[in-house]
C-alpha cells in the first residue's frame, strides 16, 4: 500500500483546490479551514497539501495548519531593531536607500517605512509564504506484523 502526496503552490481562488480534487486527491480535514498562507497586502490561498490515502499508509492524524513564523521572528514590535539592515549601509540621504526612499525616489513616511518592513523587507528575509504543515501517521509496524502473523498462520508448520 502507498499514499500519494500532492503539495501545491499555485494561485487558487480558495483553499479547496478543484485541481487537487479532480485528480482524486483529498484535502485533509485539518487543512479545510485554515488562514491564507501567503504574506502580503492581499491574503490569498496559494499553498495546498492534498493526499490520496491508501490503507495503512500516511494517514492524516487530524493535526495541521499554517505556522506564522512572524509571531516569533521579524515581529512588528522588532521593527526598530532592523532599521540598520533595511538601510543596507546607505546614508539617510542616499536615494539608493530602500528604507528611506520608495522606488520613485519619494521619501517614505514612518507609516510607509513600517509597511515596507512588514510587506516587503521581512518577506525577503524568510519567504512570502508561511509554512503549511500536516501531521501524518507513518508507523504502521504493528498492523504489518499482525498481517504477517496472520499470513504465517495460514500455512501449517511441519515439525520433524
Amino acid at each position: 500500500m502507498q499514499a500519494l502526496l500532492f503539495i501545491d503552490n499555485i494561485m487558487q481562488i480558495n483553499n479547496k483546490s478543484e485541481f487537487c480534487k479532480a485528480g482524486g486527491f483529498q484535502i485533509p480535514q485539518a487543512l479545510q479551514n485554515i488562514p491564507p498562507s501567503n504574506v502580503g497586502k492581499k491574503l490569498r490561498f496559494y499553498d495546498q497539501i492534498a493526499l490520496k490515502v491508501r490503507q495503512n499508509n500516511l494517514a492524516p492524524t487530524g493535526r495541521g495548519g499554517v505556522f506564522d513564523y512572524f509571531d516569533l521572528i521579524y515581529r512588528n514590535e522588532d521593527y526598530e531593531a532592523y532599521i540598520p539592515a533595511m538601510m543596507r549601509g546607505k546614508a539617510e540621504d542616499d536615494l539608493d536607500n530602500p528604507f528611506v526612499y520608495d522606488t520613485k525616489g519619494n521619501v517614505r513616511t514612518e507609516k510607509q517605512r513600517r509597511a515596507y518592513y512588514r510587506n516587503h523587507w521581512r518577506r525577503r528575509q524568510m519567504s512570502d509564504h508561511l509554512t503549511m504543515w500536516l501531521e501524518l501517521k507513518i508507523d504502521y509496524g504493528e498492523e504489518y506484523l499482525k498481517k504477517k502473523t496472520a499470513d504465517y498462520r495460514k500455512f501449517p508448520v511441519s515439525r520433524r
